[in-house]
């Protein structure tokens, strides 16, 4: 007959310690692991950010070289004395680059000019896109109140007081950064603005604003921006005259306002603004990355670049 002989305690001391030690080193070895994987995921997102960077930034460079192109070529058969390329960098963009990116293209005032609008020129765009002409003028006062950096209460706008009354956040005292702002100004809680407004620093382009921004300028008509509008994609304008398209009265109209017109409008726009998005094929990371251009007759030169992963 064999007899085992018992633990001491000593020894159940001793196996405990052995059993937390391997489930410790286990444990360890696990979270190693995860790490690993962890940081191999990290460096190959990163590396697949760069590579949509880099393909971005392709398509951003062929963009440039294309329009310069078409520039070039307009300047050298002396088809006008403006640029119609220019006029229309969306669609000469949309209907010819080659690229895997997403090109979209926006002019710099084809919208209105919100931090530097006059505030009846704000009022008249709010009336003509649908408000009632007092909820207009008190937006457009609102607009300013936000933007100025005084606390005196245009009629009809408001001030720190008043938002502080609604537990509200209190006007910026300067130049909206984001349209999305907007949204916290009274009487802009829920009207999306993104068509008609920018944040953007230029004069309303006659040649790529909508007709409805074209419409409340001094000297137009509904009809007039109506036509203008259809017409620009077939025809350049050389001057504000050629927008009456032979029509005495629109003629008489633009030459009595001309003064108030070519102080908040111009022809042509002074810069565009090109996205280019590009997602890594097979993955979903990307990134996006935005170029201001401007047109200085040599070259299509770039003034602003950003940049931003989706």
């Amino acid at each position: 007959m064999r007899f085992t002989t018992p633990l001491s305690t000593r020894d159940g001391y001793a196996l405990v310690a052995v059993l937390w030690l391997c489930t410790t080193l286990s444990a360890a070895a696990l979270l190693a692991l995860e790490s690993s994987r962890m940081s191999i995921a990290t460096s190959r997102n990163r590396v697949d950010l760069i590579r949509s960077e880099w393909a971005a930034n392709g398509c951003l460079a062929r963009a440039r070289v294309m329009l310069a192109e078409a520039l070039h070529e307009e300047a050298a058969n002396g088809t006008g004395s403006e640029p119609f390329v220019w006029s229309r960098v969306d669609s000469v963009l949309s209907g010819s680059i080659d690229t895997p990116c997403r090109i979209t293209a926006r002019a710099i005032g084809s919208r209105l000019d919100i931090n530097n609008a006059d505030e009846a020129l704000i009022s008249r765009l709010f009336v003509r896109v649908g408000f009632g002409p007092s909820a207009a003028d008190s937006a457009a006062a609102a607009i300013r109140d936000w933007i100025d950096a005084d606390d005196v209460t245009r009629t009809g706008g408001a001030e720190a007081a008043w938002y502080r009354s609604q537990s509200r956040r209190p006007p910026r005292n300067a130049p909206l950064a984001d349209l999305r702002e907007a949204a916290d100004i009274r009487g802009l809680e829920q009207r999306p603005l993104d068509d008609y407004f920018d944040v953007e620093t230029g004069p309303i382009a006659i040649t790529a604003a909508s007709a409805e921004i074209i419409s409340v300028l001094h000297g137009m008509s509904d009809e007039l921006a109506a036509r203008i509008v259809s017409a620009r994609s077939q025809r350049r304008f050389d001057s504000f005259a050629d927008l009456a398209s032979g029509t005495w009265m629109d003629l008489e109209s633009i030459q009595r306002n001309l003064p108030a017109l070519t102080s908040v409008a111009t022809l042509l726009p002074v810069a565009w603004i090109i996205r280019a998005e590009y997602c890594e094929r097979g993955t979903s990371t990307g990134v996006v990355i935005e170029i201001v251009i401007r047109w200085d007759g040599n070259e299509v030169a770039v003034m602003r670049r950003k940049a931003w992963p989706i």
